[in-house]
């Protein structure tokens, strides 16, 4: 599902989170949403909290162009679904904890588990982490 809007949530229900909670929940049922803002006040957070709870995409839609190309693009991937459902799951080394997950992606059923959604063809998946590394000694030295 593809949201156009303004991102201001003023009729019907308007709270954020009851709003990314049904686009998580749609997802659950295999609807993916992607959203689009249009105009310099959209409500950034409404928006990209949406299509992290939905798998899908958010876009800053700032000119005719950019609707073309993101049009373009999702309607062209929507045709190439080369893989449903990737879940990736994070083993970190010992002494290594993930502090930070920076990616769109819904939360899995483990802490460490990621729902990263569909995969299309010559869609690259991004996952960015932030991760806290143990300290290391001092080096030693050997004559």
């Amino acid at each position: 599902m593809l949201v156009l809007t303004d991102g201001q949530a003023n009729v019907g229900i308007t709270r954020d989170d009851v709003l990314i909670k049904t686009a998580g929940q749609k997802a659950e049922a295999g609807v993916g949403t992607t959203t689009l803002g249009f105009g310099s006040s959209f409500n950034e957070d409404l928006l990209m909290g949406m299509a992290r709870a939905a798998g899908g995409n958010f876009y800053f839609i700032q000119s005719a162009d950019d609707a073309r190309d993101v049009f373009s693009f999702e309607l062209q991937t929507m045709k190439a679904v080369v893989a449903q459902n990737l879940t990736v799951t994070l083993a970190p080394a010992p002494g290594v904890t993930v502090a930070d997950i920076l990616s769109l992606h819904r939360p899995g059923p483990q802490p460490l588990t990621l729902d990263l959604g569909d995969v299309y063809e010559d869609e690259d998946k991004l996952l960015g982490l932030r991760l806290n590394l143990p300290e290391r000694g001092p080096a030693s030295t050997s004559c």
